[in-house]
């Protein structure tokens, strides 16, 4: 077996590992919470409250809430158009780039698809994704950065996310025109990847080899996305798992419901409480609370009344 696939698939399995760690410690974070205020159960109790519950998301009213609310981003066109507009961006950027761009060539290599990296509407859907996620990540960075919202609380992890999520996008572009040079595409065909193409152009002039540089970069849009996939369960992006359940279970056949009282949640903190210390307690007690919402909104499933859950502002 070659070196470079033995590497591969030792990166997958590690990249696995972490990733499966990081759901597992939210899972458990999750349980710590309640079923509802003033409600304690087992573990089991909320596993089976929570299988229960999941089943309601493909109720027909869930599930044109969740179209509204989760695909579209209802919810926050009502609160800021930048804000949905990047949000919009930022989903289905990220899922048309994973589904047709991974996933799609995956099934391809395999003989379940026919897909080639030069069909038309391959390379473009594919490029113009990236554009949509380059978009989202450079709105989000003036957001925190320039802007400086109030409701926004940037950390050394927000950083991070933004800088892999760009690095996976502008490395593909690299990764795509590198590839088209060496292939000797000829522009008929390779136009289609209006941003690929163009940078394959520019990169012509260098007296390289482009098998060699190809390869090189192969790895680096590698490593960026296996990182993103192992610190996904660590950053504030975990949160967005529970948005179809928190959506479907506020759904009624009546309307929508209240979301119930919640008792706010305070960080507390000590002086001499180290940083990373710091930063597992906060995300430890942002998912507690996640959970907490949930499984009350779901519970309260039963009760009729009250307004839509509002989106977070923390986004």
């Amino acid at each position: 077996m070659p070196q470079h696939l033995v590497a591969f698939i030792v990166l997958q399995i590690v990249v696995l590992a972490v990733f499966s760690i990081g759901m597992i410690g939210n899972a458990a974070f999750w349980l710590g919470g309640g079923i509802a205020p003033g409600r304690d159960a087992s573990p089991w109790e909320k596993l089976r409250f929570l299988a229960a519950s999941a089943a309601r998301v493909f109720d027909r009213r869930a599930l044109v809430e969740i179209s509204l609310d989760w695909l579209l981003q209802r919810r926050l066109l009502r609160l800021s158009r930048l804000r949905w507009v990047m949000h919009l961006c930022f989903f289905w950027g990220f899922v048309i780039l994973f589904f047709v761009g991974s996933v799609g060539l995956m099934l391809a290599e395999r003989g379940l698809l026919s897909i080639a990296k030069d069909d038309p509407w391959f390379a473009f859907t594919n490029d113009f994704a990236g554009g949509m996620l380059i978009f989202a990540v450079g709105v989000a960075m003036y957001r925190r950065l320039v802007l400086k919202e109030r409701q926004l609380r940037t950390g050394p992890g927000d950083i991070a996310i933004m800088v892999l999520l760009a690095g996976i996008v502008l490395s593909g572009y690299l990764l795509e025109a590198t590839r088209l040079i060496s292939r000797e595409v000829p522009g008929e065909i390779g136009w289609y990847s209006f941003v690929g193409y163009p940078l394959s152009l520019a990169l012509r002039r260098l007296s390289l080899d482009w098998w060699a540089v190809e390869g090189a970069i192969w790895w680096v849009h590698v490593v960026s996305g296996m990182a993103f996939v192992a610190y996904l369960p660590y950053s504030k992006l975990v949160h967005l798992i529970a948005g179809p359940l928190v959506i479907a279970g506020g759904t009624l056949s009546h309307g929508t419901l209240s979301r119930p009282d919640l008792p706010a949640t305070k960080v507390a903190g000590n002086a001499s409480e180290t940083r990373p210390r710091r930063v597992v307690r906060r995300l430890t007690v942002r998912l507690r609370a996640d959970f907490a919402t949930v499984a009350a909104v779901l519970t309260a499933r039963q009760r009729p009344g009250g307004s839509s859950i509002q989106a977070r502002d923390d986004a």
